[in-house]
């Protein structure tokens, strides 16, 4: 035989060195409901859930839509977003702007020192000088 067609066949083979797992049968809505008819049951309560169970799980995977109103503006919308941002966590929207209110005010004293803002703040040295300096690593011991 051709080496590469061996080679292709064991390549092949080599997936099916073990048992494939089975999918977990779902029986089909039909079915069910037939079955429940012959048992003299109703199956309106089972084609509802169902429905249900499929309209939940478009809302859940799919993508939200955007809904953008009349006369809005992207920057509008931004800004908006942008205070949904902010006051999330907080009890009303009347707190989120008092505190706001005080961030900007200390952020304002900062400016007027001319210090940095918050997020430009120093991270002291990760490797500080009088621990690593004058230390020899392995194969450097001819520089004299």
């Amino acid at each position: 035989p051709d080496p590469a067609k061996k080679k292709l066949e064991n390549r092949l083979n080599k997936s099916r060195n073990h048992v494939a797992t089975p999918r977990r049968a779902q029986k089909k809505l039909k079915d069910v409901e037939t079955e429940l008819n012959k048992a003299g049951l109703d199956s309106s309560k089972v084609r509802a859930r169902s429905m249900e169970r499929g309209k939940r799980s478009e809302s859940l995977l799919g993508k939200r839509k955007r809904t953008a109103s009349v006369g809005e503006n992207a920057e509008e919308a931004r800004a908006s977003s942008l205070a949904r941002a902010r006051s999330k966590g907080l009890p009303s929207e009347e707190v989120a702007q008092k505190l706001e209110k005080v961030r900007r005010k200390k952020m304002r004293l900062w400016e007027k020192q001319g210090k940095k803002g918050e997020a430009d703040r120093l991270i002291g040295t990760k490797m500080p000088k009088h621990l690593y300096s004058g230390k020899r690593g392995i194969g450097h011991t001819d520089w004299r």
